[in-house]
C-alpha cells in the first residue's frame, strides 16, 4: 500500500493530535516533525521514530516528505505553508487559514503556483452531529435555511494556561472560525454583510490583551440568518472545557445539537467531567472520531488526487467573514463581507 510520507510543523497540541492519527492510518506515515521548541519537537518525533527539526525550512528540504501539516498558532500559519508550497509539498493547515485576507491570498497563491492541495482542517465538517444536520438540511427535511445559531465558547484556562500566544490571536480566530464555516457550509453560499460586537474587561486585566468575547449576526446571499457567539472566559468550574451548541431552523422544522454533553457524565470524589467521545478517542486500540476522520480525508484526496473537501478558498471566504466582525465591532456598524 502507497503511503503519504508527512511531517508536522508545530509540535503543540494539536501536532501531538494529528502525530497520533498518522500512526492509525495505514496509508500515512510521520516522518518529520519541526517546532521552534527543539526538545518538544524531539519529543514528538521520537514516539514515532520521525526526524525531528527546530526549523521547518530545514525540515522541508527531505524531498521525501510528500506534505505537511500546519499545526502553528492562528497567526504563524502563512509562511510556513508558502514555504510548504515552494519546496512541493501538499499542506494540511489548522483552522484558520490565515489572520489576514492578504496572508490567506498569499497561501493560496503560493499552493496554486506549484500545483499542490491545500486544505483547511474544519473538522466540525466530520462531527457527527453536525453531519446530521447537513443531511437534514439537504434531504429538504428542514425545508429551507432560515436562521443558526451557533454558540462556541471555552473556559478561561484555554487563553491563561492552554495558549501561550493568546494575546496575539482572538477568540474569533480560534473559536469563531469553526461556527463561520458551518454556517456557510448549511448556508450553501457567501456571507454578505456582518455586524459584531465584542467586549474585553477580564483578560485585559490579567495582562492578556485580547477581546473577551464576540457575538455576531451574518447574513448570507441565500437569506440565512447566522447569529454566533463565542467568548473564552467561562469559569474552569464548567465540566468541559468547550461549550458547543446549535439551533437551526427551516421553513418546515428545526435541529438541535448539543456536543458539550458528549453523552456521558463521570462523578468522580473530587470532580465532575464530561469526557469528549467524538473528537479523537481510541476504542480497543483503534483512533477513531471526526478529528481522525477529517485529517484522513486529506491524506486519501492527496494519494488519489483528488478535490480536497475544504480548500484554501473555503478558508479564505471564513477569514473575510472575521474581518468584517472586527471592522464592525471597531466602527460600531454592519459591514460589507469582501469578496
Amino acid at each position: 500500500m502507497k503511503q503519504l510520507r508527512m511531517g508536522i510543523i508545530g509540535a503543540g497540541i494539536l501536532g501531538t493530535s494529528h502525530a497520533t492519527i498518522y500512526s492509525g492510518l495505514q496509508n500515512a506515515k510521520l516522518v518529520a516533525v519541526s517546532d521552534i521548541n527543539e526538545s518538544r519537537a524531539k519529543d514528538l518525533a521520537g514516539k514515532y521514530g520521525a526526524d525531528s527539526y527546530s526549523d521547518y525550512e530545514q525540515m522541508l528540504k527531505d524531498k521525501s516528505i510528500d506534505a505537511v501539516a500546519v499545526c502553528t498558532p492562528d497567526f504563524a500559519h502563512r509562511d510556513p505553508t508558502v514555504a510548504a508550497a515552494e519546496a512541493g509539498k501538499h499542506v494540511l493547515v489548522e483552522k484558520p487559514l490565515a489572520t489576514s485576507v492578504r496572508d490567506g491570498q498569499d497561501m493560496i497563491s503560493a499552493t496554486r503556483k506549484a500545483g499542490v492541495k491545500l486544505m483547511v482542517r474544519f473538522s466540525n465538517r466530520w462531527n457527527p452531529p453536525f453531519v446530521r444536520a447537513k443531511e437534514a438540511l439537504d434531504n429538504k427535511e428542514l425545508g429551507d435555511l432560515l436562521y443558526l445559531y451557533l454558540r462556541l465558547s471555552d473556559t478561561i484556562y484555554v487563553p491563561t494556561g492552554m495558549l501561550s500566544w493568546a494575546a496575539k490571536s482572538t477568540v474569533a480566530w480560534f473559536l469563531m472560525s469553526h461556527t463561520i464555516d458551518l454556517a456557510r457550509w448549511y448556508a450553501k453560499s457567501e456571507a454578505k454583510k456582518a455586524y459584531g460586537v465584542s467586549r474585553s474587561s477580564v483578560l485585559t486585566k490579567m495582562g492578556i490583551n485580547t477581546p473577551d468575547l464576540y457575538s455576531a449576526i451574518v447574513e448570507f446571499e441565500s437569506g440565512a440568518v447566522a447569529n454566533l457567539e463565542s467568548l473564552w472566559v467561562l469559569p474552569t468550574s464548567h465540566p468541559s472545557v468547550f461549550d458547543f451548541k446549535m439551533e437551526m431552523v427551516g421553513s418546515k422544522g428545526s435541529v438541535f445539537v448539543d456536543t458539550t454533553e458528549r453523552c456521558i457524565e463521570l462523578y468522580g470524589e473530587k470532580q465532575h467531567t464530561r469526557p469528549d467521545t467524538l473528537g479523537l478517542v481510541n476504542i480497543q486500540g483503534v483512533n477513531a472520531g471526526f478529528m481522525k476522520e477529517s485529517t484522513a480525508v486529506f491524506v486519501d484526496c492527496v494519494l488519489d488526487d483528488k478535490p480536497v473537501p475544504a480548500p484554501g478558498e473555503d478558508g479564505l471566504a471564513v477569514t473575510k467573514v472575521i474581518e468584517a466582525i472586527q471592522r464592525s465591532c471597531q466602527q460600531g456598524s454592519p459591514m460589507e463581507v469582501a469578496h
